[in-house]
């Protein structure tokens, strides 16, 4: 099979000197990847930021004290330069680089920051996983700007600061998910304000009187309680930025997690869903194991379709005496009542497990229960 060769386009940002408007949103940015840090007891040694910019960030967390040793890596020459100048405390290295290729050894930080930055990048997979390598934490920020994807004129706004991706809060965890990664923990919310001020009188042109700031916080302080006040549907409708702590997802999780997905959508009548999730995850010697557990489960709630797993031990395992026992129990259920076909009807094949009074069948299985009165009588 040929090579595919990709256009990689890197657009850098030329920059001077820290600006306040930079510098007021990296306050905010610092303090959101310290307090995910600091909920979860994670105190770094290593830290590196991935996009370091003018190095506002940077800045703000040695400042805070977080972090013994600092690093940056930013695509544009002219942001390592500005780093460089500011002499920043605890910053042992920064880097130009290629936007992808992260020139460290595997998990070499503690704590990787990737803030406001993967809304720029053109292939974030191939970013991704650079990052979930060189690191054990993930601090990853993203602007809320799926908020605005309705409105055309966004469409010609956020091209023009470089915003070429528009995560959710549901599409970023999926693609952390489907590259290996678990979301710790999670924030979002409102931008500071400080940073809403400067951007209403400073970068919109408005008249800075006493009387229009005075108003212009009374109305922030109001909305602060009523965002608060919020379900968490609505709090991501009027969010500014989403933030998460991820890390690499075990194989043990990641099977966890699998056998919990196919439970449920057994449960739920999702059968085909259920077999494409085994068949997907289930490492080939982890099948009789899984299949058991599965179709223990799906007994209770479809007899056949644990019958179909039992096929799955079998076939592998065809000494299996749990996987036999099991069956024989379905089986022998299957057979006395031919007319409970419908996969949401709960069945409990082991006889130690048949508990509930008539009057319960009664009320949630009526089928089940006229049948059970005949054969008692």
């Amino acid at each position: 099979m040929g090579a595919l060769a990709l256009t990689i386009n890197v657009q850098e940002t030329n920059y001077d000197a820290p600006t306040e408007w930079r510098m007021l949103g990296a306050k905010g940015k610092a303090d959101h990847v310290m307090a995910l840090c600091e909920r979860h007891g994670i105190k770094p040694q290593s830290v590196l930021e991935v996009g370091a910019g003018d190095g506002s960030i940077l800045r703000c967390l040695s400042e805070s004290g977080f972090g013994e040793r600092l690093y940056a890596l930013e695509i544009s020459q002219s942001g390592v330069d500005v780093i460089h100048r500011q002499q920043i405390p605890r910053l042992i290295a920064c880097h130009a680089f290629d936007g992808y290729s992260i020139p460290f050894e595997d998990d070499f930080f503690d704590v990787l920051v990737l803030s406001h930055v993967l809304e720029h990048v053109e292939y974030e997979r191939a970013l991704l996983r650079e990052l979930k390598r060189v690191s054990k934490y993930q601090v990853i920020e993203i602007p809320m700007d799926c908020n605005s994807l309705g409105d055309e004129v966004y469409h010609l706004l956020g091209p023009s600061y470089g915003h070429i991706n528009a995560h959710s809060p549901e599409s970023l965890r999926f693609l952390l998910s489907t590259e290996g990664f678990k979301v710790v923990d999670d924030t979002l919310g409102q931008y500071s304000l400080s940073l809403l001020e400067y951007d209403h009188f400073v970068n919109n042109s408005r008249e800075r009187t006493p009387e229009a700031v005075e108003g212009f916080r009374r109305q922030y302080q109001k909305g602060e309680i009523e965002f608060a006040a919020l379900p968490r549907g609505e709090q991501q409708r009027r969010a500014s930025y989403y933030t998460v702590l991820a890390c690499k997802e075990g194989s043990e999780e990641r099977l966890e997690r699998a056998l919990r997905g196919i439970k449920r959508c057994i449960t739920g009548g999702q059968v085909q869903a259920a077999r494409l999730i085994f068949d997907h995850y289930i490492p080939l010697h982890l099948v009789p194991s899984c299949a058991l557990e599965v179709a223990r489960d799906a007994a209770d709630v479809n007899p056949r379709i644990a019958l179909e797993f039992l096929d799955r031990v079998v076939a592998s395992d065809g000494e299996n005496a749990d996987a036999l026992a099991l069956r024989s129990r379905i089986e022998t259920f299957v057979t006395s009542f031919p007319t409970c076909e419908s996969p949401t009807i709960r069945i409990i094949p082991h006889p130690n497990r048949w508990t509930g009074t008539k009057e319960h069948l009664k009320a949630r299985f009526p089928r089940v229960a006229s049948i059970y009165s005949k054969l008692r009588r």
